[in-house]
């Protein structure tokens, strides 16, 4: 791959709406750090994503011991594999090499590092405290990201089934066209 500058990697790669998470704390290093892996052909976005989904795993794991020290290693895995998560699509974006299936694959380790995580999170504050608020917010954080995505996904599908009829719409306009001037 050429060697790209960091405002040309920036603009291949970087979403044009994301959270404000991402654009301050994540796409920065992010995107730095696909400069680098970019130049490494055995570094997929599938590989990137079972990286994202170890590391994620590894921080529910220390999340679960619930002691301070844990807690911060287990935040700073968890960012790192948040960072790996972006950089994964990223890669598809710059390299073209994204599938269908990198997409099905992304969304569902995405939720299952979410659960693991906060069920870890959550489970080892209530097991030092015995707080059943712990659990409670648990199973409010599972929900409220399965409903996130569920909405997504309704709103994407919206927007294809629109783009997709605005395209046949625009097409028989353009047929039309030069149907008509084909006639003169």
């Amino acid at each position: 791959m050429a060697k790209l500058s960091l405002r040309a990697v920036q603009k291949l790669t970087c979403k044009k709406r994301d959270a404000w998470w991402t654009v301050a704390l994540v796409d920065p290093v992010a995107t730095r750090m696909l400069i680098v892996m970019a130049r490494f052909d055995f570094i997929t976005p599938n590989r990137v994503t079972w990286a994202a989904l170890f590391i994620g795993l590894g921080s529910a794991g220390f999340f679960l011991k619930g002691d301070t020290q844990s807690l911060v290693i287990g935040a700073a895995l968890y960012h790192l594999s948040f960072i790996l998560d972006c950089i994964d699509g990223k890669l598809a974006r710059l390299k073209g090499n994204g599938t269908v299936f990198g997409g099905w694959l992304d969304y569902v380790f995405d939720r299952i590092r979410v659960l693991f995580c906060a069920l870890a999170l959550m489970g080892g504050q209530y097991l030092r405290t015995e707080d059943e608020r712990f659990l409670l917010a648990a199973l409010a954080v599972v929900f409220l990201d399965m409903l996130r995505y569920v909405d997504a996904l309704q709103i994407y599908k919206m927007r294809m089934s629109m783009r997709a009829k605005i395209e046949k719409v625009t097409q028989e306009q353009r047929e039309a066209e030069l149907a008509a001037q084909a006639s003169r």
